[in-house]
């Protein structure tokens, strides 16, 4: 029984060494990682515009439904043209999203390219998502329930700041990889 005993004391050290091991080592990889942090803006670009988009898409996404639920009530016009700008936005900022395009290289492109057929097209993939979430914003009809416009406007607002925000960082990344 002794001999049970002492194999198990023995099982039982061997795995309480590799817990020490595998603690070890997790210890040393946070305080690897922890120093690695102590850059202001630390990230990785692929995913952070990956995010910002799917965000976008959301938000765009609600603003058509909410704007769809409503439509009753503002008039077919003014649904049509309002729509008409989310879905553009939708299809702009999910082609962008799906194709996974990078906005650094329209930046240096914009920057560098002298046919101004081709600055057009820069500059539309890169500041078309803003402008139409303004332009929807600007042409949107008054809503009259209160839920309803609340959502709307929350996702209307939201549209515009993930817009602003995914070109603030696709500007950033682009300007600061041509300086390099």
């Amino acid at each position: 029984m002794s001999t049970t005993t002492e194999r198990a004391r023995a099982q039982v050290e061997k795995i309480a060494e590799e817990v020490r091991k595998t603690g070890n080592a997790v210890a040393k990889d946070l305080k690897g990682q922890i120093n690695m942090s102590h850059r202001s803006f630390n990230y990785e670009f692929g995913n952070t515009v990956n995010s910002l988009r799917i965000s976008h898409l959301v938000a765009l996404s609600l603003q058509a439904v909410t704007l769809f639920l409503e439509s009753d009530r503002i008039g077919l016009f003014n649904f049509l043209i309002v729509f008409t700008v989310v879905a553009l936005n939708v299809f702009l900022s999910g082609k962008r999203w799906y194709e996974q395009i990078d906005g650094r290289y329209d930046v240096q492109q914009l920057t560098s390219v002298q046919d101004w057929g081709l600055r057009a097209q820069y500059a539309l993939a890169l500041f078309g998502a803003v402008f139409l979430a303004l332009l929807a914003h600007l042409v949107t009809p008054i809503i009259p329930a209160g839920m309803a416009s609340f959502l709307y406007h929350l996702s209307d607002y939201g549209s515009i700041a993930l817009g602003f925000t995914i070109l603030g960082v696709e500007l950033f990344e682009g300007i600061r990889s041509r300086v390099r």
